[in-house]
């Protein structure tokens, strides 16, 4: 009886020994946190193709650079305000961005593609995914490549449309 009397008062005595005694020395762990500004985009310039030949053969192209440059090899512009999209992208400045053009719809006679941006003062890279620094508010220019499909045409206005995304990595 004095045995198990014995073992008891051990056990006890174990418990109540401070837990830190049982454990490996404490491990101090730092938590890092950056407060940025929700990004925000707001579109100075849609893509203007212009007026365009009711007559472009399929398979034609029409490319507007981030620049502006009209690249039209068989002349099928005939007029009109030709301008890469502008849109103002607001967001805490040095962070590291992506942008990306998705979302990408051409219009009844013809598709829209190969997207191309240009970001703040930095050159033309294909915006499919573009990783970037962020400035505080940027010009963001977007040019895109217009493609005639085979669809009859019929003249009039036919808008396509593309989406731009800005995350924070």
């Amino acid at each position: 009886m004095i045995n198990k009397m014995k073992k008891a008062i051990g056990a006890l005595v174990l418990l109540s020994l401070p837990y830190t005694a049982w454990s490996a020395n404490p491990e101090s762990v730092t938590v890092n946190v950056t407060f940025v500004d929700a990004i925000t985009m707001s579109t100075a310039n849609h893509l203007n193709f212009g007026l365009v030949d009711s007559a472009m053969a399929a398979s034609e192209t029409i490319m507007i650079s981030p620049d502006d440059t009209v690249t039209d090899t068989n002349n099928r512009r005939l007029g009109g305000i030709a301008e890469a999209a502008e849109v103002t992208v607001s967001a805490s400045a040095g962070q590291a961005i992506t942008i990306s053009v998705d979302n990408i719809v051409g219009g009844v006679h013809y598709n829209l593609g190969s997207p191309t941006c240009k970001y703040d003062v930095n050159t033309s890279v294909a915006c499919t995914s573009y990783s970037t620094t962020s400035v505080a508010s940027g010009a963001l220019l977007i040019g895109m490549t217009l493609t005639r499909n085979s669809v009859a045409m019929t003249p009039g206005v036919d808008n396509g449309s593309f989406e731009v995304n800005v995350t924070y990595n």
